[in-house]
């Protein structure tokens, strides 16, 4: 039985979230590229939402992540204009 509170555990939880980052960032490069290959530029926003191509803003999530309190008001905002991109990765 491994002990939560051993330092194997917390490598673990590190190299989780070290691993949930690289995936966000893979989904994002993934986004940029399909937007490119369409003719579309992707511009990055930086608040509320990831990316924005024309009036519409996207917001770029990987796997079962949520959105976070302020993307979800932008989300309730910007109405249709807002969209959830989602990504599956297997690791």
């Amino acid at each position: 039985m491994i002990n939560k509170n051993s330092g194997l555990m917390k490598g673990w939880r590190k190299n989780r979230a070290y691993l949930s980052k690289i995936k966000g960032s893979i989904g994002e490069r993934a986004f940029v590229q399909q937007a490119e290959f369409k003719g579309k530029k992707a511009i990055r926003t930086g608040v509320g939402s990831d990316y924005k191509i024309g009036k519409d803003y996207y917001e770029i999530k990987t796997g079962s992540s949520k959105l976070s309190r302020k993307q979800k008001a932008t989300k309730k905002a910007k109405g249709k204009r807002f969209h959830e991109v989602r990504y599956l990765f297997k690791v």
